[in-house]
């Protein structure tokens, strides 16, 4: 693959758009160096191989790191609990082990969605001690430890007060001395004040879709270790490298990081110690991705190809594992393009949910597909008669079956069925209305009925609309994965979304 080749992969980025930087590395040696679009739309700045970008999730391998190195210093135990570094952590009802939390499998609630359910915006200030003020207000968890994989921003958040714990440092201080000072990413660092002016660093945008307009898209918190990490492209490549080559650990202790998790059943997922172990063609892949605000992020690097891929952006829509993808296709003449192993039928009309409530609205326009789903729509065009459709963002669309979709991005895929909304009943109406309280997030919420809507009410966060899909189920239209169970009491109320189940609301009052 050219470079001229690379360079089409972002040709959409230019003075006028955000945009991203890129860096390619193949066996210790810089093959692609290269920045598009502007790091700041309203002065004019354009991006460079040396702008800063948050890197979102990409952090959590950097906190498993630090969390292995200090286990392989011998003060920590990976078999330990929270409890035993954080003895008022609640009593949830099972011990939580710090080689759970490294792997998703502990069963915590999902940080974010506690804060927003609770009343916030994700444009309010979240800091370390409101995040821990409404974890330590949990009384339950999602799932027996170690019996299932769900990905949870919280165990990373906890791991990185565990640390502060142990050493008395903060994530930022000792991932300095221990990972980016010895590898010379000069430029890297855990920003722990959102406050804190950053030279070099690109903002943060989304889309307009209604005024047709790029937008700035504010990122206000203070939390660090499943989020929070500043850095290159260029930085993030040397970091690979050292996952392939370790220098700064014992062998033993890089291998359990990139080591699959087995769950309590035996079955094995696809997550090492903070990052993805997938296999591509039969390769070897170790990646991630990261997305807060208008920041997107995707690293992987293939160890039996010397290859390190890290593609930064400071633009919501910019897909960048897809393109760290092609760039992987082009460079090992591979695809991802995926294939249909049954005949497909064309796709109907409708909404769509994913096992984790996660939705989209598909219509017709022509032989094509209009996909709407985070306040963007795009076209999805038929790859070939009897074939998968295609968008111009690099995902994909199959549908084997009537009333079922799969959409593909970057080699993996989520499924999706269709849903119809039903009548809510007058008996249901009367039954469920009043206000409802929870004692874990400490909020209220006013639930009412209009034209076969459920509406749920909160002064700081606004009105919810769910509408009933099946019996006592009502999914959230205006919220992504978001999903409300009525007890048959009517006394309470369940929300759940994709990271966080049976979060409990009772009526406070009758009405």
């Amino acid at each position: 693959m050219t470079s001229v080749e690379m360079d089409a992969l972002f040709s959409q980025y230019g003075r006028a758009t955000p945009g991203c930087s890129v860096a390619v590395r193949q066996d210790g040696r810089t093959r692609y160096r290269k920045a598009f679009g502007m790091a700041s739309l309203a002065y004019g700045v354009p991006n460079t191989p040396e702008t800063l970008f948050h890197a979102a999730s990409v952090s959590k391998q950097f906190t498993a790191f630090c969390i292995l190195l200090l286990a392989e210093d011998g003060r920590i135990s990976l078999q330990d609990t929270i409890r035993d570094y954080l003895p008022d952590f609640p009593d949830l009802g099972a011990d939580v082990t710090l080689w759970q939390l490294l792997h998703h499998a502990g069963g915590l609630r999902e940080q974010w969605d506690l804060f927003t359910l609770s009343g916030h915006s994700m444009e309010d200030l979240a800091t370390p001690g409101n995040l821990m003020h409404l974890l330590y207000g949990q009384r339950g968890l999602n799932f027996k430890p170690g019996t299932r994989y769900l990905y949870c921003n919280s165990g990373f958040t906890v791991l990185a007060w565990i640390l502060h714990a142990v050493t008395g440092k903060t994530l930022r201080e000792f991932a300095a001395e221990r990972i980016f000072q010895p590898l010379g990413m000069s430029r890297t660092f855990f920003r722990d004040d959102h406050a804190e002016v950053t030279p070099g660093r690109a903002s943060s945008y989304g889309y307009d879709g209604r005024r047709g307009r790029y937008s700035e898209m504010a990122m206000t918190f203070d939390v660090t270790g499943s989020t929070g990490l500043n850095t290159t492209a260029e930085d993030c490549v040397r970091w690979l490298e050292h996952l392939r080559r370790p220098g700064l650990c014992r062998p033993e202790t890089m291998q359990a990081m990139l080591q699959r998790f087995s769950l309590a059943s035996g079955e094995e997922i696809p997550y090492g110690c903070g990052i993805q172990a997938v296999k591509y063609h039969g390769l070897d892949v170790y990646q991630h991705s990261g997305a807060n605000a208008g920041y997107r992020a995707a690293v992987l690097t293939v160890p039996s190809l010397k290859l390190d891929i890290a593609v930064l952006s400071n633009y919501r829509f910019s897909f960048p594992m897809v393109k760290a993808y092609q760039l992987l296709d082009g460079i090992s003449g591979l695809s991802s393009t995926p294939v249909c192993e049954k005949p497909q039928v064309p796709a109907q009309a409708g909404w769509y949910v994913s096992e984790n409530y996660h939705s989209l609205r598909l219509e017709k326009a022509g032989k094509d597909l209009l996909l709407e789903q985070d306040g963007m729509t795009w076209t999805y065009e038929r790859a070939a008669e009897g074939g998968c459709y295609a968008a111009e963002n690099g995902n994909f669309l199959s549908c084997e079956a009537a009333g079922t979709l799969s959409l593909w991005s970057a080699g993996t895929h989520t499924g999706y069925r269709r849903v119809f909304s039903q009548p809510l009943g007058e008996f249901a109406a009367r039954r469920i209305s009043g206000l409802y309280y929870s004692r874990e997030l400490m909020t209220a919420y006013r639930l009412s009925i209009q034209k076969d809507r459920l509406l749920l009410f909160h002064p700081s966060a606004g009105e919810l609309v769910f509408v009933k899909t099946g019996e006592n189920c009502y999914l959230c239209e205006n919220r992504d994965n978001l999903n409300l169970a009525a007890d048959e009491s009517g006394d309470r109320f369940f929300l759940n979304t994709d990271r966080s189940r049976n979060l409990e609301f009772r009526k406070a009052s009758m009405e």
